[in-house]
């Protein structure tokens, strides 16, 4: 099998410019409360979003500039996102979430949380900031 080609640092920080300024730009975040493995097949429709009253996509999601993180690999993050349940009829445990594009129909991207986290009653909530890395 012939090895993989090796893509130059500044190739590696662009792909991250054309993504966080391309379909990533001001898209929204979503959450999601099923237990799966995204894959790149996942669409949004699998994603089984919160129904605590004060869950809503987050909108406008940012992104940082391209920078190496400690294991070399460039990679975007974005802004943080506050989810603040404000009544909770049925306990939830998010387990991870999801970018879609400006108007919320197409998942872009999605990932599990590093732990899931319970929204059981009023004020509980979570911050998330996806990281998003490249290259090795």
């Amino acid at each position: 099998m012939q090895p993989d080609p090796v893509l130059p640092n500044d190739t590696q920080a662009g792909v991250l410019t054309a993504l966080k300024t391309g379909s990533l730009a001001t898209g929204k975040m979503v959450l999601f409360t099923n237990q799966i493995q995204p894959t790149r097949d996942t669409l949004l429709e699998d994603l089984v979003q919160p129904t605590f009253t004060g869950y809503l996509p987050a909108a406008a999601v940012t992104w940082s500039a391209p920078y190496l993180d400690p294991s070399g690999r460039w990679v975007i993050s974005s802004s943080a996102n506050h989810f603040i349940a404000t009544d909770v009829t049925d306990p939830e445990v998010i387990y991870g979430y999801g970018i879609t594009d400006t108007t919320g129909v197409t998942l872009e991207l999605s990932g599990l949380l590093e732990n899931p986290v319970a929204i059981t009653v009023a004020d509980d909530g979570l911050t998330v900031i996806a990281v998003l890395p490249y290259g090795a």
